[in-house]
């Protein structure tokens, strides 16, 4: 039995965009597949005939200007999902190596990552770049199965302070999460093998480690009641975190080195060193 998380949907901002042209959408994803394959460190005779491929799939665009792209085609063997629907604003500077889109709009349908999951899911988000504040703004993320169950989340990410695809490119490493906020169905799923389903005794271990600057005590009782129920919690979670430094590649690295340097403290201890000078917000509504 694993941890199933559907995320309820819960209401974001969204803005208008200009619908997209048949010549936007196979345009922009052709420079989609070059920056995605500029990316691979060494290049061979395989990784271009893959690039080439990718870059011969078909894209449509919608009535209401949205760009579409269906998996079933050459090129996508593999693809994770059925449907991919896209829409972007500053699609023309993009295009011309120039600047990054400055908001993007993507919709899943049947997406699955792999076998560990029972069913396909439906996951659309919108992400706005605000250059001048260097802030990327994750506005209605959810992901939803066919019953509506589901997970809904928005989220604020620092250091995004690039104006072209090459700065795009080279800033990732200093991309930094300083908010963020969730709300999540949890159930369990008879006979699915889950890797990553939740832990109560790090659960627990971790309500005891974090300091009283990083948790409060509803939460950290909330975090305990959550540990007690799994793998077998029903119910919804609401998690919110918020940090002025950020948690990014170089938090990451500090908790495994923590790990590493100091074994006894165990992965609870890890991440809540990782989550230094973070404040933790937890609340469990079993049913």
């Amino acid at each position: 039995m694993r941890l199933a998380f559907a995320l309820s949907v819960c209401a974001a901002p969204v803005w208008a965009m200009e619908p997209m042209t048949q010549s936007d959408c196979t345009n922009g994803w052709l420079t989609i597949t070059d920056i995605l394959f500029d990316m691979v460190p060494f290049a061979t005779p395989e990784t271009e005939a893959e690039r080439e491929a990718a870059k011969s799939v078909k894209s449509g665009v919608t009535s209401e200007g949205w760009c579409v792209i269906d998996s079933d085609q050459p090129g996508l063997e593999g693809a994770q999902f059925d449907l991919l629907y896209w829409q972007a604003d500053g699609i023309a500077g993009f295009v011309e190596g120039q600047a990054m889109p400055s908001a993007l709009r993507v919709r899943m349908e049947g997406f699955q990552t792999d076998d560990a999951f029972a069913e396909p899911l439906t996951v659309s988000f919108a992400l706005q770049h605000v250059q001048d504040a260097g802030l990327l703004l994750v506005e209605d993320l959810t992901l939803r199965n066919e019953a509506g169950r589901g997970l809904a989340a928005t989220a604020v990410i620092a250091g995004a302070y690039f104006s072209s695809v090459g700065t795009a490119v080279s800033s990732i490493g200093g991309l930094r999460l300083t908010q963020f906020e969730s709300k999540a169905d949890l159930w369990p799923i008879e006979g699915a093998d889950d890797p990553t389903q939740m832990d109560g005794d790090v659960l627990r271990a971790l309500a005891e480690v974090l300091d009283v600057g990083q948790i409060d005590e509803d939460s950290r009782a909330a975090l305990v009641a959550l540990a007690d129920d799994v793998p077998n919690a029903v119910g919804q979670l609401d998690l919110s975190y918020a940090s002025e430094n950020g948690l990014g590649l170089f938090q990451f690295a500090a908790a495994s080195a923590r790990l590493d340097s100091y074994p006894d403290e165990g992965v609870a201890g890890a991440i809540a060193f990782g989550l230094s000078g973070a404040r933790i917000g937890v609340e469990w509504r079993p049913e």
